[in-house]
């Protein structure tokens, strides 16, 4: 690339003052025109809040067509080419991602990582619908906020003042109301969690943006039907976009010694297995599906007991059920099951990708009854496999990498 337009997308960026910082634009070309409310669902999902959305007028395509990516917007890398630009959303997000080192090397200028992820998610769930030689990229986006300004004033000059003035306001409301010590979020699609001050105290804050209350009401919900129970982690205060918990500072591999070679956790033990079967089928008997639970979820505290921190995906049944056959912690999402679900790839073998790893047991030993001695003997076999498996692909996977690289290089 050209240093002075390096240069001139960098200085660009860091100008932009904080508060815009989360602004990006995606527009749709002519191809994913027939996708805009598959494309907009996915953006929200993704953490994007909604801003300004249209139709790009038709005679003014060629000209913003000519203005962006100047003027190229050929079919890439794909059989086919996406068209011309024909849609735009203009889009927020008050928790942008920092860009990996990796990622800023292939993509200059770019400045939230989750505009990729999120460009990434829309072409592959347009392409995997289509025939192989009708694959094509139907998106194009903004790298940042400064570019995305320049877009709109080639599309629609006019809302430029009233999209500034709404990712200020979306700033401010998404701001700690407490002093931060530690940023604790992962990917903040829907919240950011941090470690502040509370009172003289080390508490959690997890601060919900924009028309995501409603999974702040599943973690104040599930608080509520589930106060008798003693892993359910406390909630100190609760705000209009946040709530504040208990901070605890244990994990769970302070549970056990029991680890198979090179794994990346220990083995819970049978006793915490059990209490984690407890609270699936509390909640279920009382009209609840936890799903997304899983040990990922689970902290201990002092005394080491266990502690579930996260009920974002806390869902109402129709029916209660005393069964754990069928919970959605362990089993696929049904495809009629019309509720918030995580965005997860593959929504098959939940139980075999989240609990497997920290039980050691095959999903049959754990919806069924067996005695503890069965439950070791098998967590044996599993803790052997587990660390043949670790052990070949520590001595054998990365060199073998490192050879192909080099080879292809």
């Amino acid at each position: 690339m050209n240093e002075w337009i390096y240069d001139a997308l960098l200085s660009k960026a860091k100008d932009i003052p904080d508060p815009l910082r989360g602004l990006t634009i995606f527009l749709v070309r002519e191809e994913g025109v027939a996708y805009l409310g598959t494309i907009k669902e996915i953006l929200f999902n993704e953490g994007f809040d909604h801003v300004v959305e249209g139709s790009i007028p038709e005679e003014s395509v060629c000209e913003v067509a000519r203005g962006i990516r100047g003027g190229n917007w050929g079919r890439g890398p794909y059989p086919k080419s996406g068209g011309l630009p024909s849609y735009y959303y203009v889009v927020y997000d008050a928790k942008p991602v920092v860009p990996s080192v990796k990622t800023k090397k292939v993509h200059i200028g770019l400045d939230n990582e989750r505009i990729l992820m999120a460009k990434t998610r829309i072409r592959d769930v347009y392409n995997l619908g289509v025939l192989p030689q009708g694959r094509c990229n139907i998106l194009h986006s903004a790298d940042n906020a400064a570019q995305a300004i320049d877009y709109l004033r080639l599309i629609d000059p006019g809302c430029i003042v009233f999209v500034e003035e709404v990712a200020e306001r979306k700033y401010v409301m998404f701001s700690t109301p407490f002093k931060v010590i530690k940023e604790l979020s992962n990917n903040a699609r829907r919240a950011k969690v941090e470690l502040i001050e509370f009172h003289g105290k080390k508490a959690v804050c997890k601060t919900f943006k924009e028309g995501r209350q409603r999974y702040l009401e599943r973690e104040v919900t599930a608080r509520e039907v589930g106060a008798e129970l003693k892993e359910v982690s406390e909630i100190l205060e609760v705000g209009d976009n946040y709530i504040v918990t208990t901070f605890y500072e244990g994990s769970l591999d302070e549970l056990s010694k029991f680890r198979p070679f090179f794994h990346g956790n220990s083995y819970l033990p049978i006793w915490a297995i059990e209490r984690m079967k407890d609270i699936i089928l509390f909640y279920r008997a009382r009209g609840y599906e936890c799903v997304d639970f899983s040990p990922k979820n689970v902290v201990v505290d002092s005394n080491k007991d266990l502690k579930v921190i996260d009920f974002e995906f806390l869902q109402k049944l129709d029916h209660p059920s005393e069964s754990l056959y069928g919970n959605l912690a362990w089993y696929p999402v049904p495809s009629n099951f019309e509720r918030d679900v995580p965005q997860i790839k593959n929504n098959d073998s939940l139980y075999r990708r989240f609990w497997f790893r920290y039980t050691g047991l095959p999903l049959y030993f754990c919806i069924n009854n067996f005695p503890s001695f069965v439950l070791y003997f098998v967590r044996g076999v599993t803790f052997v496999c587990y660390s043949l498996y670790n052990t070949k692909k520590k001595a054998f996977g990365l060199p073998f990498k490192v050879f192909v690289y080099r080879l292809i290089k």
